[in-house]
């Protein structure tokens, strides 16, 4: 039997950041960063991060009786694509949503040994990641990355926040003539901490009275701001990008969060002269940054920067 390897994209929120825990829409897209998992023959000389660990065992039903014949594999992990290197060697993420495009992958690796090719299979894929990345997470975040990840396109999800609900995840629908934002990411060089800061804005918004307000206002923008990506006019759309980021700072500010970074603050204030905006992505506090509208990013010399276009992911997973 061969040995497989798959390639799965990281990951960008573009909208909806702490909304989307609380029954808001969030809208994600890939980026054209990758991580490769491969088969091996011999198990690692280190343990398993805890998504490969708990994606590797997971049960599957579907491959119950491959894998009984011929055991769970053992896995090289291919993060070169989504981590950068700086000054005396040390290793940081690029906060591309490294570990859930792992649990895709190692459940997709599962698959594939087993002749089911994933891509014919995103839906289970979906489902099985998810589960098994919110275990490694002891039951943290929503599940969007891990979705976008799989399914290697732009979507809108919406968690299910009640019993019997379902999660609503859809690949994003465009117009016949979409309209057209430059986009790029920028690392802001700092990794964010995104359990603790999580575990903050939860701890807020359910200890403080006031809190309620403010998170249903971030949701209800989250909504209205899930229905203009590519839509509506750049000036119209700025003004729904305002709104969420202010909210959401309100929202920081009220948990005691560091939720913006003194580069955060550069970015924006030169993003804005330049006739753009610039916003933190995901759960804020490091990682990437987002830069929207026509910017000379030729002027940030110094720093990595990604560029990104949604449209590009388009169509490659049909439900």
């Amino acid at each position: 039997m061969s040995l497989r390897t798959v390639r799965v994209p990281g990951k960008v929120m573009l909208s909806g950041e702490y909304a989307v825990l609380y029954g808001g829409t969030a809208i994600l897209s890939p980026v054209p960063r990758w991580i490769e998992i491969s088969e091996v023959n011999f198990p690692p000389m280190t343990p398993y991060p805890p998504a490969v660990e708990v994606a590797r065992t997971l049960p599957i039903r579907e491959l119950d009786e491959f894998e009984y014949k011929f055991g769970i594999p053992y896995v090289l992990i291919d993060r070169s694509n989504v981590i950068e290197l700086v000054e005396g060697g040390t290793v940081k993420k690029l906060g591309l949503g490294s570990s859930a495009a792992e649990a895709v992958g190692t459940v997709a690796l599962r698959y594939e040994r087993a002749g089911i090719p994933w891509k014919h299979h995103r839906n289970e894929i979906v489902r099985l990641a998810m589960e098994a990345h919110r275990i490694a997470q002891k039951g943290r975040g929503s599940g969007a990355d891990v979705a976008v990840c799989a399914l290697g396109e732009p979507i809108r999800f919406q968690p299910a926040t009640e019993k019997g609900m379902k999660t609503k995840i859809e690949p994003l629908t465009m117009p016949a003539r979409p309209r057209k934002l430059p986009m790029a990411l920028v690392w802001s060089r700092e990794p964010a901490d995104t359990r603790t800061l999580v575990d903050q804005f939860d701890a807020w918004a359910k200890e403080d009275k006031q809190a309620d307000v403010l998170v249903q206002k971030l949701v209800a923008l989250s909504h209205g701001l899930a229905r203009t990506w590519f839509v509506s006019s750049k000036d119209d759309f700025f003004e729904q990008i305002d709104q969420f980021n202010i909210t959401l700072q309100q929202c920081a500010d009220a948990a005691g969060m560091n939720y913006r970074l003194p580069i955060h603050e550069e970015l924006e204030a030169w993003a804005l002269g330049h006739g753009g905006r610039a916003k933190p992505t995901g759960a804020g506090g490091g990682d990437m940054i987002m830069l929207l509208g026509n910017l000379p990013i030729d002027q940030l010399k110094d720093e990595l920067i990604i560029p990104i276009d949604p449209l590009d992911f388009l169509g490659s997973y049909k439900l």
